[in-house]
């Protein structure tokens, strides 16, 4: 889903908090999170982050590339490490290596959120 807000509130403690993405009117609510570990405003905006993060419009793509080795060359990329293909930037989120010598590929996916419309 496309949310734009969320409302964050801590179980045991008196934290309330509402997290907007910026750029929006927020009127897009996800569900409220309620977590025993939100006791500060701080991890209301993290965990909010958190939230809105994972929603939107995503894809994973996956492009088979050389594995370059050097000076200035990324060698074998890493799950989690974060790319620029073109314009827009993603995350690693699987890397798979394939030895045909001479060559030496890896086929990565990766996590790519698109601009909200």
């Amino acid at each position: 889903p496309n949310y734009t807000s969320v409302w964050v509130s801590g179980q045991q403690q008196c934290v309330l908090g509402q997290v907007y993405l910026a750029g929006t009117d927020g009127s897009a609510q996800a569900p409220l999170v309620t977590d025993l570990l939100i006791t500060d405003s701080v991890a209301v905006l993290q965990r909010g982050r958190s939230v809105l993060g994972g929603s939107g419009p995503q894809a994973r793509i996956t492009m088979t590339l050389p594995v370059m080795t050097g000076a200035g060359r990324p060698g074998v990329l890493s799950p989690g490490q974060l790319v620029q293909v073109g314009t827009w930037r993603g995350v690693v989120r699987s890397v798979a290596v394939n030895a045909t010598l001479p060559t030496v590929e890896q086929t990565i996916s990766v996590e790519r959120h698109f601009p909200y419309p």
